[in-house]
Parts: C-alpha cells; sequence; structure tokens
C-alpha cells in the first residue's frame, strides 16, 4: 500500500511538472489545465482555465445579525472577458466558494475554437460578488493562442 501512496504521488508530481507555464500579468496568473497528460499526446487537450486574482478594491463589510462586520475577499462567481483587436468572448467561472481568489473557467468547444484563433491582449475579470472589474493588459499576446493549439489536438478542435 505505501508502494502505491509513493508511487500515484511521483505520477501527480511529473504530471504537474508537464503543465504549460502559467502567465503571470502583475496579481494574475493565468493557468491553463491540460487534461490527459497521463495518455498519448494525441488525447491532450485544454478545457480548463484556471485564474488567480486578488481582488483589492473597497470592501463592501458583511454584516452577521448580532451585528459583527466581516469584509470578504470571498467570491463564488468571476466573468472573464478575453479581448482581441475589438473582438471579444465572456465566460462566467464554475460556482465555488473561493477566498484566495481562484476561478475556474471550463471551456466549451466554441470557446476553445475562438481562443484558438484570436490574440488575447487585454482581458477582463469581474468578481460576481463585490462587483469589482480589473483590466489586465497581456505581454504575451500568444499565450493562450500557442497553448491551447499545443495542447488541443484534431481530436478535441
Amino acid at each position: 500500500m505505501k508502494y502505491l501512496v509513493f508511487a500515484l504521488a511521483l505520477l501527480s508530481v511529473i504530471l504537474a511538472a508537464q503543465q504549460p507555464e502559467p502567465l503571470i500579468q502583475k496579481d494574475i496568473k493565468i493557468q491553463p489545465i491540460v487534461e490527459n497528460l497521463e495518455m498519448g499526446e494525441q488525447y491532450w487537450y485544454v478545457q480548463t482555465i484556471k485564474i488567480y486574482y486578488k481582488d483589492t478594491i473597497g470592501f463592501k463589510p458583511i454584516s452577521f445579525r448580532r451585528g459583527d462586520p466581516l469584509t470578504s475577499r470571498c467570491t463564488d462567481s468571476t466573468l472573464i472577458t478575453f479581448l482581441s483587436k475589438g473582438e471579444s468572448l465572456s465566460t462566467y467561472s464554475i460556482r465555488r466558494l473561493s477566498c484566495e481568489i481562484i476561478a475556474y473557467f471550463n471551456l466549451n468547444s466554441y470557446e476553445v475554437r475562438w481562443l484558438k484563433t484570436h490574440l488575447v491582449d487585454k482581458i477582463i475579470i469581474r468578481n460576481i460578488v463585490t462587483d469589482n472589474s480589473y483590466l489586465v493588459y497581456i505581454n504575451d499576446t500568444t499565450y493562450l493562442y500557442e497553448v491551447l493549439n499545443k495542447y488541443n489536438s484534431i481530436n478535441h478542435k
């Protein structure tokens, strides 16, 4: 049993090392997640993008019944808009409470195709709970284009 646990942990580390390097822009980290890394390259695909961000604009206190205010940076939903030379694509994160804030976006086939054919130069991140928005200029406009084209084979267009 110890060897099985060790082998699974080792496999997890190896697979994590094969993920693409994240794109970091100021306080934002964009991490596409490659699926099926344990299988052949023709089965690899990216459908999920994980985004880490900080909601630092003024907080709205939440009051409990006894009146104690709580200042929260937490959210359970984020909207991201990818911008590319006058065109845009918006999608919502998976609903999950996160106080770090980590937002997961499961892309549908249209969204994947759009990102595979557009160079994203800006993104807008909007915390749905606080209604705060952040415009982020992307230095490497080819990042998402290259990652999605590299890891999304013919089987996953």
